[in-house]
């Protein structure tokens, strides 16, 4: 039996087997280690499915295009259940931080609004700095 992984020859005490494609994996190749391994129920196992099957089943119907997850496997804390079901559109979340192209363009107005009356702040204050300091140069030189 070849590793759909490595592609080297494997025992089958050590692998898991793909329900979806027949394809057997050493739990090293799905960065699970052996604590994680001998720990999953046989329920789990034969109903496993592989990175690549995985992959494929989230991508359908979805607009979704994350790769599979780096750890196939749960910790001992969490939960066994790694169902690949698909997300309904309205369980997305939108970020309560997102801004709209229309508030991006009027927080961009403000922020150059600020930046005219700042400059033209700075300008007079300029202004007045220097015609003061030409009256004390003429006053000095009298």
């Amino acid at each position: 039996m070849i590793c759909g992984g490595c592609r080297l020859l494997m025992n089958t005490d050590c692998s898991l087997h793909c329900h979806t494609c027949d394809i057997n994996y050493h739990y090293e190749c799905l960065n699970i280690n052996k604590e994680q391994f001998v720990s999953l129920s046989t329920e789990f196992r034969s109903s496993w499915t592989c990175p690549a099957c995985v992959n494929v089943t989230r991508r359908i119907k979805t607009n979704l295009s994350t790769p599979v997850r780096h750890n196939q496997v749960p910790s001992t804390e969490q939960s066994m259940d790694l169902s690949c079901e698909i997300l309904n559109k309205s369980e997305a979340h939108i970020p309560s931080d997102s801004v709209s192209i229309e508030k991006f363009n009027e927080l961009l107005n403000t922020i150059n609004l600020w930046r005219n009356d700042i400059k033209s702040n700075i300008m007079s204050i300029r202004d007045e700095i220097k015609n003061d300091m030409n009256s004390n140069f003429m006053s000095i030189r009298e």
